[in-house]
C-alpha cells in the first residue's frame, strides 16, 4: 500500500509516527551522515561534529530517542541495535548529502535479520535512490525488501511529492475508518495526492517502468567514475570515487570511502575547489556535494567535465 504527502520530510515523520504505532515502541535509530528532511527526530547525527543538530530549537526531549548507528559498520549496529528496544532502523541505502556512499549489500542483508529478529521495522529512505539506481530503486537492485518505504522527488516528476509505501498489515494504522483515535497513526494534509503531482509523477513512471533510462544511466555513470579516476592517477591526485549507477562523488582521499567520517577526513576543501572550478567552465556541482546524471546529459557533456577535470588537475599537480 501507498499513501502520499507533500514532500520527502513530510514521509519520512509520518513513516516514523506509523513504525511507533505499529510497534508500541518510542526510540528509533537512524545512521550517521543520513539525512532525511528537516523533521526533529532525524535532525541529528548527519555530518561531523555528529553529536552536534543541525537546527536550533530541537529539544532534548525530541532527540533523546534517537539512536544513531556508524553507517556500514554491521558488527556495531547490531550491537547498539540489541541493548535498544527500536520502533523502526531508517537508512538510507546509498548516503546522498552524506558523500554519495552506498550501504555494501552484505550490510543491508545483516540489517533486516537483525529487524526481523528484534520486532523493528527497516525503513529504506528512498527518495534519492528511488526510481533512479533501478525502477524499483535500491531494494530492487540488492534484492533487500524492508518494511517501509519513503520516497519523493522523481516520484513527482518535478512537483512536491511524497509518499510512503509498505505491507498492507502495517499500512492500515493509517486508515481512520471504523477505528477508535487511539488506534489510528493520523496522516493527512491538504495538499497530499494533489491531482497535478499524481499526473505528473504518474506520466513520469511511465516513462522509467522498462528501466532501460536507468540502465544506460548507470552505465554512463560506471564510465564517467572509471575516466575520472583515471585523471587523477595520472596526475598524482589521490581520489576515490564513490556513488553508484548515476550518481557520481569525488573523495580526495587515499582511503576507500564507506561512512560519513571517512568523507570528511578527505580534503574537503579540495573538493570545493574542484566543484568551484568546474561551475567557473560552465559545469554545476553543488559544491561538496554529488553529481547526478539525467537523460538531457550527451556526451558532449560528459567530454567536458573528462576535459575540465583535466585541466584542473594539471592546474594543482
Amino acid at each position: 500500500m501507498v499513501r502520499f504527502s507533500n514532500t520527502g520530510t513530510e514521509a519520512i515523520m509520518y513513516s516514523i509516527r506509523l513504525a511507533r504505532s505499529y510497534t508500541k515502541r518510542e526510540k528509533i535509530a537512524k545512521f550517521e551522515g543520513g539525512w532525511h528532511g528537516g523533521y526533529d527526530a532525524v535532525h541529528i547525527g548527519v555530518k561531523p561534529p555528529l553529536e552536534e543538530p543541525m537546527s536550533a530549537g530541537l529539544t532534548r526531549g525530541v532527540l533523546k530517542d534517537t539512536v544513531v548507528l556508524p553507517y556500514n559498520d554491521l558488527e556495531a549496529a547490531e550491537s547498539a541495535i540489541k541493548r535498544e528496544e527500536l520502533a523502526c532502523v531508517i537508512i538510507e541505502p546509498m548516503l546522498g548529502a552524506g558523500g554519495g556512499i552506498p550501504a555494501e549489500k552484505e550490510f543491508l542483508k545483516g540489517l533486516r535479520e537483525i529487524c526481523e529478529e528484534r520486532g523493528t521495522l527497516l525503513v529504506f529512505d528512498e527518495v534519492i535512490t528511488g526510481f533512479r539506481i533501478s525502477p524499483g530503486g535500491m531494494q530492487e537492485y540488492y534484492g533487500i525488501l524492508p518494511d517501509l518505504t519513503v520516497m519523493g522527488k522523481i516520484l513527482g516528476g518535478g512537483f512536491p511529492i511524497g509518499a510512503i509505501g509498505g505491507r498492507r498489515e502495517i499500512m492500515e494504522l493509517m486508515n481512520p475508518i471504523g477505528k477508535e483515535r487511539k488506534e489510528v497513526s493520523f496522516h493527512g494534509g491538504t495538499f497530499c495526492g494533489n491531482p497535478i503531482s499524481m499526473v505528473a509523477g504518474l506520466t513520469t513512471l511511465k516513462i522509467l517502468e522498462d528501466g532501460r533510462i536507468q540502465k544506460d544511466l548507470n552505465s554512463k555513470g560506471d564510465k564517467i567514475r572509471s575516466e575520472l579516476l583515471d585523471v587523477f592517477e595520472r596526475n598524482g591526485i589521490d581520489a576515490f570515487l564513490g556513488g553508484l549507477g548515476s550518481i557520481i562523488s569525488v573523495h580526495f582521499t587515499k582511503e576507500e570511502v564507506k561512512d560519513i567520517r571517512a568523507a570528511f577526513r578527505a580534503d574537503r576543501r579540495k573538493l570545493l575547489e574542484y566543484h568551484t572550478y568546474l561551475i567557473s567552465r560552465g559545469i554545476f556541482f553543488l559544491p561538496g556535494h554529488v553529481g547526478a546524471l539525467c537523460i538531457a546529459h550527451t556526451k558532449e557533456h560528459f567530454d567536458k567535465l573528462i576535459k575540465c577535470t583535466e585541466d584542473y588537475a594539471k592546474l594543482i599537480s
